[in-house]
């Protein structure tokens, strides 16, 4: 690993190392995600079928989520199924990846979409301020 050389495999692209981390949970590799609008500063192509995404697709990957499970990230794919579960930092209840709403620094504190959907708007923006100023220094 210590000799390897970026290669340019074509005018404009190279190949080079990532780091791959694996899922706790369904042990498949996942990547960090990627999202950068901006296609001046974009590290990856922009056209549909080499953007991040696909190329995560097809290489079997997943994308990690912003879920921990034992100090470790879980894949978006385990996330969305319900795999793991979180404790709200508002209703205080065990709930399930799916239910994620909102998620707030690192290691993170989590809201609910169940509390999203049935608290006073007020309270959930009072929520969101608290832990967003708990959490600011954190790193990420």
């Amino acid at each position: 690993m210590n000799k390897y050389c970026p290669k340019i495999i074509e005018t404009h692209y190279a190949e080079m190392l990532v780091q791959l981390r694996t899922c706790p949970i369904c042990r498949k590799n996942m990547l960090p995600p990627y999202k950068n609008y901006h296609y001046e500063r974009s590290i990856f192509p922009t056209y549909h079928e080499i953007d991040f995404e696909h190329q995560v697709k097809i290489a079997a990957w997943e994308i990690m989520s912003d879920i921990k499970v034992d100090d470790k990230y879980i894949c978006q794919g385990c996330a969305d199924s319900g795999k793991a579960n979180f404790l709200c930092a508002l209703c205080n209840e065990r709930k399930s990846s799916n239910k994620k709403q909102e998620s707030f620094g690192d290691p993170p504190e989590y809201l609910c979409r169940d509390c999203y959907e049935s608290i006073s708007a007020k309270t959930w923006d009072d929520k969101e301020k608290e832990l967003s100023e708990e959490h600011r220094w954190d790193s990420e």
